[in-house]
């Protein structure tokens, strides 16, 4: 158990840290809303965003697994 705790609690650190930028993305995101529609570029900022949360998931999906194991466990 105390290595399942040691990795889990690294593994909080790491969804933590992916999810930050996540959060303030989407919020500079929405303020600027006007200018990204008058300016046209949705699709970069879209793209951006899709990125961002596909780094989230690839350290939540882990964090979410090991929780399920030790569950089983």
């Amino acid at each position: 158990y105390h290595h399942f705790s040691r990795s889990n609690q690294q593994l909080k650190r790491l969804e933590s840290q992916s999810r930050s930028p996540v959060y303030a993305f989407f919020v500079s995101s929405f303020n600027g809303l006007t200018t990204i529609r008058a300016l046209r570029v949705k699709e970069d900022f879209l793209r951006t965003f899709i990125h961002l949360v596909d780094v989230n998931t690839r350290a939540y999906i882990p964090l979410i697994n090991g929780t399920h194991w030790l569950g089983l466990r």
